[in-house]
């Protein structure tokens, strides 16, 4: 029978090799019903694969998920194909391998990235994974978050065990407020290695509500410190910090270190004093005044193109 059953030329779907048409005894093909190529059997065929899919899965597994195993399939079906296959595939288990492989790799990329934790809910992002790998299943939003968290843990006892071993380190810090209108501060420390190459380590970026005066940003500071076991008066050398006069008050009275001023804030505040001088806020004021002129007005802008 076999051999009197011609598969279609110019069909996409992966579900024609184990299907065809029966010749009639003139030769011609019945295209009403396509014959299973396994068992002989006819399925109604309206112009759709999915009768035959159906049959395949039902009838001969082990032949359905070799065929959707070997190759993506490029039908117009290519959803239900997918959807049909999910169903067969067997899945990685959460304790394999595999599984834990693909959870560390996708969060290192929400981390890496700084992507939202809630990508994992974005039906594109379920679908690209699918596509890479239809045997993973993406963990939740708390799944997931427990694996940064325990991520978080094992890298700061990595970078605690290296820094606090330092025996000169400098630091760094600066204040700033979000839009939301919430202030932070954050910490750095740097030091050279055995082989003289210098190091970085961005140690914490920590909530500063309240007064920003020097008593809270030291206590911030200090408590940061501890929780990476760095003894500010035994290994800190130095600390660089903007010239506000909180976050100077508390380095060199409260913290007793030896500050040195940020270059890129110092010459920032010295060009804004130059700004300052008359003949230069003059022009400045003038030129504001052309700028805004010409915003406002369409016409003149367009003139001005020309």
């Amino acid at each position: 029978m076999a051999a009197n059953i011609v598969s279609p030329t110019g069909r996409s779907s992966l579900v024609w090799k184990y299907f065809g048409f029966a010749k009639d005894c003139d030769g011609t093909l019945s295209k009403e019903k396509a014959v299973c190529k396994l068992c002989s059997q006819k399925v109604a065929h309206g112009g759709g694969t999915t009768n035959m899919k159906n049959h395949l899965k039902t009838k001969h597994l082990a032949e359905f998920n070799m065929l959707y195993q070997e190759e993506p399939t490029t039908s117009s079906q290519s959803s239900l194909d997918a959807f049909i296959v999910s169903k067969s595939v067997k899945k990685f288990s959460a304790n394999s391998e595999m599984a834990k492989k693909l959870n560390e790799g996708l969060a290192d990329f929400i981390t890496r990235d700084l992507r939202p934790v809630s990508v994992v809910d974005g039906a594109g992002f379920l679908n690209l994974m699918h596509l890479a790998e239809p045997r993973y299943t993406v963990p939740c939003r708390k799944s997931l978050m427990e694996i940064i968290d325990s991520r978080y843990n094992d890298m700061k006892r990595s970078v605690c065990g290296v820094v606090s071993q330092q025996e000169f380190i400098t630091l760094t810090s600066d204040m700033w407020t979000s839009r939301a209108g919430d202030g932070f501060i954050s910490l750095t420390a740097h030091y050279l290695t055995d082989t003289f190459d210098l190091e970085h380590k961005t140690l914490q970026c920590l909530p500063l509500p309240g007064h920003h005066d020097h008593t809270s940003i030291s206590s911030a500071i200090t408590c940061c410190t501890g929780n990476w076991l760095i003894d500010i008066a035994k290994n800190v050398t130095a600390f660089t910090t903007d010239n506000g006069s909180n976050i100077v008050k508390a380095v060199e009275e409260d913290l007793k270190c030896i500050r040195i001023p940020c270059t890129g804030h110092t010459l920032n505040l010295s060009v804004s004093a130059g700004l300052e001088v008359n003949a230069i806020s003059k022009v400045i004021a003038r030129s504001k005044k052309v700028v805004t002129h010409f915003n406002q007005s369409r016409i003149d802008r367009e003139q001005l193109a020309q």
